[in-house]
């Protein structure tokens, strides 16, 4: 009873922490801009298209946000009108090459960067990375570390539990008991990966442990260790190996579809645009820039139900683009 008082009222804190952190109202109208990939479809070539999974759009509107794509082409100049306008980031998963770094993760490094000075300065501005986002906030906030992703075995398209650390972390506190221990003791959490960032980057990179808090871990089929998740010291930054997108919402892979699994990916989604909520960007932007304008189409590739594709703003110049993780 005393550690379940203690959990509780550290959760309280941290809460009351980071309302406290903004002295502006909460955003009832929240924007989050989620950044395109080069297209992986045989019917939208790479140097034409890009593209967003449907996923993650309705993974952020039953949070209740609107969504809002950021190109990864774009220049600078389109970058910082977006984020002028945005509440929050998703970086998604998928194949797109990060080492070099990539135009995709000098792009994402630029708004990443943008964020982190705002939020070092006592701003708030969130940013979630989810699977090939957690490893590039990773590959970013490393100083661009050559070891930062590990080769896992076994976690490519398999559902499983998480070990959680922190149990006061911000997405963790608020699970009910019986939702915490199916999230330690059920196959809830869905794994689509063939690198994973080591806990030992944080050692090789101790510039992390500024930025991050591990939250939990697992262990691939060989029992090396990996990273799960993380969250930000004193700032809004959030990161999942796993994709808690994928349980409500992609019904073509072996992703968990039980009551726990739902409840444990909404509770991603409503704590994620809560803390966008905290930022107090206001969208002034032409309403057709929104997601609203584009119709989702299903691919042949079957790992989504839905995607949403882009016509490139500019040819691709170069050929970056080699699958990394």
């Amino acid at each position: 009873m005393i550690t379940k008082i203690a959990i509780l009222v550290s959760a309280l804190l941290i809460a009351y922490n980071q309302l406290q952190s903004t002295s502006q109202q909460l955003q009832e109208q929240p924007v989050i801009g989620i950044f395109t990939q080069p297209s992986t479809f045989a019917e939208y070539a790479s140097q034409n298209y890009t593209y967003i999974a449907a996923s993650y759009v309705k993974f952020l509107e039953s949070g209740g946000a609107r969504v809002i794509p950021i190109p990864y082409e774009a220049n600078h100049t389109t970058l910082d009108e977006i984020f002028k306008n945005i509440n929050g980031i998703l970086i998604p998963g998928g194949s797109t090459g990060l080492k070099g770094p990539s135009l995709y993760t000098q792009r994402v490094a630029y708004l990443v960067n943008k964020a982190l000075k705002i939020n070092k300065e006592g701003g708030w501005f969130p940013i979630i990375g989810i699977c090939l986002g957690h490893e590039v906030m990773h590959y970013i906030l490393s100083n661009y570390s050559e070891n930062f992703l590990i080769d896992v075995k076994g976690n490519d398209k398999v559902t499983r539990p998480i070990n959680i650390h922190y149990r006061q972390a911000y997405f963790y506190s608020q699970m009910k008991e019986e939702l915490y221990q199916a999230t330690l003791n059920e196959n809830l959490a869905y794994y689509h990966h063939i690198h994973a960032v080591s806990p030992s980057l944080y050692e090789i990179a101790p510039v992390l442990q500024q930025y991050l808090r591990i939250t939990s871990t697992q262990t691939d089929e060989e029992g090396q260790l990996f990273i799960t998740s993380t969250e930000g010291i004193n700032m809004p930054f959030y990161s999942f190996q796993y994709h808690p997108e994928k349980n409500p919402f992609e019904w073509t892979i072996p992703a968990n579809h039980s009551v726990h699994a739902i409840q444990f990916s909404r509770i991603h989604s409503y704590q994620f645009i809560q803390s966008c909520r905290m930022n107090s960007n206001k969208f002034s932007l032409d309403l057709n820039k929104l997601i609203f304008n584009y119709n989702p189409i299903q691919p042949i590739n079957q790992n989504y139900n839905q995607v949403y594709i882009f016509q490139r703003l500019q040819a691709m110049e170069d050929a970056e683009y080699q699958e990394q993780s």
